[in-house]
C-alpha cells in the first residue's frame, strides 16, 4: 500500500511537467521547414539589397541563398543535444556584386563551422563548438495563406552536378514540379532513368537539363550513362 502511494505521489508531481516537455519538443522541431533569413553574421549586418537565408527539412536536406547564388547540402541535427553538422555545400556560380559575394563566402563558411544551435521563439542561432555565436536568423514573416498557396502549386527544384556527384543525391518532388539538373563539372554527364522513364541526353559542361515530372508516386533511380559506375541519384515522387 505504501509503495502504491509513493508511486501515485511521484506520478502526480510529473503531470504538470509533461505538457512542458511536449512544448519543448515542439519548439525544438521548429528548426525544420522554416525560411530562416540571415540577420547577423559574425558582427556584420547582412547586405541590404541581397537577402540571405536557408531552410532545413526534417530529412536533413538543406537549401538556401547567399543573396545571389543558391546552395544545397545536408545537415545532421540532434534535437536532444542541440548539435548541428553541415557538410560541404554545393552552390551555383553566378557573378555577384563584391559586397554580396563577400557575404556569400562568409555565410557559407560560417554554416560549415556551425556545431551548436538554439531556437528562441522566431529566431535561430548557430554557434561554433566553443559556443561563440556565428549566425542569427529570423523566421521569414511570410503570410500563411501565401505560404500554403505556394506549397500547393508546382515548384522548381535544382540538382547540381559537381565533382561527378548529384547534389542532393535524393530529391523529393511532386508530379507537376520541375527539376533542373545543372552541370558544374568540366566534363559532360547525363541524367538517365534506370527504367528508361526519362533521359537528358548529354548535358555539356555549364549546361542544364529541365524536366517536368510526370511520374506517379514512387521512388525512381537514375544514373549518369557516361559514368554509370560512380554517379547515381534518387528521385522520390510524393
Amino acid at each position: 500500500m505504501r509503495r502504491a502511494l509513493i508511486f501515485l505521489f511521484f506520478f502526480l508531481t510529473l503531470l504538470p511537467v509533461l505538457p512542458s516537455v511536449a512544448r519543448a519538443a515542439d519548439s525544438d522541431a521548429a528548426i525544420y521547414s522554416r525560411k530562416w533569413m540571415l540577420i547577423y553574421m559574425d558582427g556584420t549586418p547582412p547586405a541590404k539589397e541581397a537577402r540571405a537565408g536557408m531552410m532545413i527539412e526534417e530529412d536533413g536536406r538543406l537549401n538556401g541563398t547567399g543573396g545571389c547564388n543558391t546552395f544545397v547540402g545536408v545537415a545532421k541535427i540532434s534535437l536532444m543535444h542541440k548539435t548541428i553538422f553541415i557538410g560541404q555545400l554545393t552552390s551555383t556560380m553566378k557573378g555577384c556584386a563584391d559586397d554580396v559575394m563577400a557575404q556569400e563566402i562568409g555565410f557559407t563558411t560560417a554554416l560549415e563551422k556551425a556545431n551548436l544551435w538554439e531556437v528562441e521563439e522566431n529566431k535561430l542561432h548557430l554557434k561554433d563548438e566553443a559556443g561563440a555565436l556565428l549566425l542569427s536568423f529570423m523566421a521569414d514573416p511570410v503570410d500563411k495563406a501565401e505560404e500554403k498557396k505556394e506549397e500547393a502549386g508546382p515548384k522548381i527544384h535544382q540538382v547540381l552536378i559537381k565533382n561527378s556527384v548529384y547534389a542532393p543525391p535524393t530529391i523529393i518532388v511532386k508530379s507537376g514540379d520541375t527539376i533542373q539538373w545543372i552541370n558544374q563539372d568540366k566534363v559532360s554527364h547525363t541524367t538517365t532513368s534506370v527504367k528508361g522513364l526519362f533521359n537528358s541526353g548529354t548535358i555539356q559542361s555549364g549546361g542544364k537539363w529541365v524536366y517536368k515530372v510526370n511520374l506517379v508516386k514512387g521512388v525512381y533511380q537514375y544514373y549518369c550513362a557516361i559514368h554509370p559506375e560512380k554517379m547515381r541519384g534518387t528521385l522520390k515522387v510524393e
